[in-house]
């Protein structure tokens, strides 16, 4: 349960109370005036306007939010903190907290997928200057139906033919290879190369890609054609050093996958939070240290917030350490998440195997070309009946997992 707050600002005069909450059309508009009088002075309100929920298929809801003062809607407050806390149709409820831009402006992006009636409740405290009052009021929500089915993004698996440099993706998403004429093949890259994927462009569509180890560079098909068209057309970046291992995610959340690596040495993680391809240092990227060296790199929306989350998975115990609370820091398996699967030797992979809206993680083994996918999510294998299990590629390949179309 989250306490709301409303902040109003001292002006001089006299402003009586008028609580409303209003929708127009799909917009929702969750809007509390407060007013105390303090001898001659007026206490301004402080409103958070919320434009109409976009469903963007394969992907998210995105809500754009404003906070503004309620007696004068063009004065936008930039740098205002905003909580936004929703309830699903199975009565689930989540809470985020976001910081609206320099323009007062935000678009909040959320994961949830299931289908029928989400509740989103929308609250802002603004401190505009020094004399400022903070009054508790009431919650202003407002719901509204809309089918998410669709907006399912499944976790469908791919090898990467190192020897060839060719892509075997299915296509169809029933874990078997049943030729180029069903599923997909792409030539891309060179021999050395270590296959990447995602939403490149934002289209919604998950395009394939590389980085090569021996000079850093990701070449990313941008177009998604699956074939590199140079890098005026698809995206060539220089990023981290040789030896580093590559990840990508859409760290910023703006609906575009971010590249970013990890380096082995020091078991930190370089991620290209503004998405320019280039290494700006830690304040306008993230880095993070996490995991010991040897780890391999995992990125996946653990925590069901619609962001992606950082983790490792340890070949040596096969473990898999995730940073379920997205703070960048390994805090112990009660407050992330610590899951044991697999064996010696295999290679993680993770994906959103059930369609619940959240990361699963899973396996590949290069000896037998087998993908063990924990389907129940319950970071344990069950078996082949409650979880998934898939023969796919040859020995050699390397994994690689999107919803390919």
């Amino acid at each position: 349960m989250s306490v709301k707050f409303w902040q109003v600002i001292m002006k001089q005069g006299k402003l009586s109370e008028n609580n409303r909450s209003r929708v127009v059309g799909l917009a929702l508009l969750a809007t509390l005036l407060l007013s105390v009088q303090v001898g001659s002075a007026y206490l301004y309100q402080v409103d958070v306007r919320v434009d109409p929920p976009s469903v963007y298929i394969g992907t998210y809801t995105k809500l754009n939010v404003q906070v503004y003062d309620g007696d004068h809607p063009d004065w936008v407050f930039p740098n205002a903190d905003i909580n936004v806390t929703w309830t699903n149709p199975d009565k689930s409820k989540y809470s985020i907290n976001r910081t609206t831009n320099s323009t007062g402006s935000i678009d909040i992006g959320f994961g949830p997928g299931l289908p029928g009636n989400y509740t989103f409740v929308v609250s802002s405290t603004y401190d505009y200057n020094t004399t400022t009052y903070v009054q508790a009021g009431k919650q202003s929500a407002t719901s509204y139906p809309v089918n998410l089915s669709a907006m399912y993004k499944t976790g469908k698996v791919g090898v990467f033919r190192n020897s060839t440099h060719l892509f075997y993706l299915d296509l169809n998403g029933n874990g078997a290879w049943n030729g180029a004429g069903v599923d997909r093949t792409n030539n891309f890259g060179i021999k050395g190369d270590i296959p990447v994927f995602g939403e490149w462009n934002g289209t919604t569509l998950t395009e394939i890609g590389v980085f090569r180890p021996s000079t850093h560079i990701f070449y990313l098909d941008y177009n998604g054609n699956g074939v590199w068209n140079g890098a005026a057309v698809d995206k060539q970046y220089n990023f981290g050093i040789t030896g580093d291992l590559p990840v990508s995610g859409d760290w910023n959340y703006d609906h575009k996958t971010n590249i970013g690596v990890f380096r082995n040495s020091t078991h930190t993680f370089y991620l290209d939070y503004d998405g320019n391809g280039v290494w700006d240092g830690a304040v306008k990227d993230r880095q993070y240290n996490f995991g010991i060296t040897g780890d391999i790199p995992v990125s996946g929306d653990w925590n069901f917030d619609g962001r992606p989350e950082i983790g490792v998975f340890r070949p040596s115990t096969h473990m898999f350490y995730l940073d379920y609370n997205g703070n960048g820091v390994w805090n112990g398996a009660s407050v992330d998440k610590q899951y044991n699967f697999g064996i010696r030797g295999d290679i993680p992979v993770s994906g959103d195997w059930n369609n619940d809206r959240i990361s699963e993680i899973g396996v590949f083994r290069p000896s037998t070309h087998l993908f063990y996918l924990d389907y129940n999510g319950n970071g344990v294998w069950n078996g082949s009946v409650t979880d998934r299990q898939y023969n796919f590629g040859i020995t050699g390949d390397t994994p690689i997992i999107g919803d390919w179309k």
